[in-house]
């Protein structure tokens, strides 16, 4: 889920860029963004001057000159400032912490139209929808399973970097980092950006726990899946819980479980398990035959590497569809967007024998992971949790070719091959063949040919060649797009960078 892509307009994520162009590359001039983006420069200019307007703004001090404020300010502060700026982003906190009871008084707090509001907002309620959580501005609230709900707000606040001081007052900011500490953090990893999410994580369970949603769960648990919740001091939240929220003494034990499973199996935080928990799950994945099948072309370098936190991950999503009949919200996670296409058939949907199929294998893989009998639903999800899965898997061991163009098939073509000898195969346009090697079309200009061919083939990746840049950049340009596309998915489930 692009958190970016849903809260911030273009104008706004391009300042954000511009920025950090600015910051990595302090002697070099704004036409070499220019050059990158491939943007007119009058637009360069204008984002120029309203990121210089910003900073000036937010730091106080216009008297500062142009490279002080650039270099003094933090990325990550502007980034977190423009977000607040954002409808979205108003909408999204207010709704969590209800300090707004209805639409009309938060129209009135932020000074803005129903109209606006509706239109601004319509891709992001319309995307979260999609994965389950639904935004009623009718009741003004978060609505959905209440994992799932809790599972988007924490990658909301993750990803805008929203400290918990920011929505909770000090008595309470308090209590959240000594329970997180105490109790809901596993021992030796008091700091770290893991617990920063732990904290939000409970911040976010005791704010609604406050406006009385509650967990829901499909399955008893840890009994049937064999899990070791391990809680130290687990008593003193039960009785918190209890005498606060109104609770029974068993209603206490469902949310108390509940949270820790979250905090210590959800795909944010299973990678955190010490390396026992995490040997001893490993171990049980691999006596399912369908399971080792699925990961039988891809190299383990070692028992904490990045494709067995990825396998850790997909687990992860397998307990909490299990547990809650829906698939977790993870940040950027590609196999729950291509799950969520197909559930709602933005993709070609499965022929009944290939559903058949798929849920058979599936259902064999659950039933050697001990696990009990998945529903329809269930079933449904994590088969084609396991499409995404080879999906994303089948994608890395392809080698990249890049067909050039007549007017750019020349001796820098020599250098690519050697540069990037046994991964790159370079080859004239008039080659080109489908297939299943990640393809690029390298052109020094846009022509209406370049055009016309790459809407025509959507599985080929357009790279502009910038002479006016230096050949180390441009190589550069070339080996970050190549990367992006053949790890961006393995990253995508496998590191979570907040």
């Amino acid at each position: 889920m692009d958190i970016n892509k849903l809260l911030l307009n273009q104008q706004d994520d391009q300042k954000i860029k511009l920025l950090v162009f600015l910051k990595e590359n302090p002697n070099t001039s704004l036409y070499n963004f220019y050059l990158a983006q491939n943007l007119p420069y009058n637009k360069i200019l204008y984002i120029y001057h309203k990121l210089i307007a910003d900073l000036k703004e937010m730091t106080g001090n216009p008297d500062k000159t142009i490279s002080e404020l650039i270099e003094d300010f933090s990325f990550d502060e502007y980034r977190h400032a423009i977000f607040k700026q954002q409808i979205g982003y108003q909408l999204l906190m207010s709704l969590m912490t209800q300090d707004d009871k209805s639409v009309a008084e938060f129209l009135k707090k932020n000074d803005v139209s129903r109209t606006k509001l509706y239109r601004v907002t319509t891709e992001l309620r319309k995307t979260i929808a999609n994965f389950g959580v639904n935004v009623n501005l009718s009741e003004f609230s978060i609505e959905g399973n209440e994992v799932i709900v809790q599972s988007f707000l924490l990658v909301f606040l993750n990803e805008t970097e929203t400290k918990i001081n920011e929505f909770m007052d000090s008595r309470w900011e308090s209590l959240v980092k000594r329970f997180c500490v105490d109790y809901l953090t596993p021992d030796g990893q008091s700091e770290g950006l893991l617990v920063n999410q732990r904290q939000r994580m409970f911040a976010i369970c005791l704010l609604r726990l406050t406006q009385e949603y509650r967990y829901q769960q499909l399955n008893p648990f840890p009994d049937n899946f064999k899990l070791d919740l391990n809680s130290k001091g687990a008593g003193s939240l039960l009785d918190f819980f209890e005498l606060n929220y109104n609770m029974t003494a068993q209603e206490a034990h469902s949310q108390v479980d509940t949270l820790q499973f979250y905090l210590k199996f959800g795909s944010n935080f299973i990678v955190d398990l010490n390396h026992s928990e995490k040997d001893k799950l490993l171990l049980r994945m691999n006596d399912s035959k369908v399971w080792r099948s699925l990961w039988q072309n891809v190299e383990h370098n070692t028992s904490v590497g990045l494709v067995e936190n990825m396998e850790l991950r997909i687990y992860s999503d397998i307990l909490v569809t299990m547990y809650f009949g829906e698939l977790s919200i993870s940040r950027n996670n590609y196999v729950n967007t291509l799950v969520n296409q197909y559930v709602n058939g933005k993709e070609a949907p499965l022929t009944t024998t290939e559903m058949g199929k798929l849920s058979k294998k599936t259902l064999r893989m659950i039933e050697e992971f001990g696990m009990p009998h998945p529903s329809n639903k269930q079933l449904k999800l994590i088969a084609l949790l396991v499409k995404g899965v080879k999906a994303v898997l089948s994608d890395l061991p392809h080698h990249v070719i890049i067909y050039m163009l007549d007017d750019t098939f020349d001796a820098e073509s020599d250098f690519i091959s050697y540069l990037f000898q046994g991964i790159v195969k370079v080859l004239p346009f008039g080659e080109y063949k489908s297939g299943d090697a990640v393809s690029v079309l390298e052109y020094n200009e846009e022509t209406e040919q370049v055009k016309t061919f790459l809407k025509e083939h959507d599985d080929v990746i357009g790279f502009h060649w910038i002479h006016q840049l230096p050949l180390t950049e441009n190589y550069s340009r070339l080996l970050l797009l190549i990367n992006k596309h053949r790890f961006e998915l393995l990253k995508a489930l496998s590191i979570d960078d907040n």
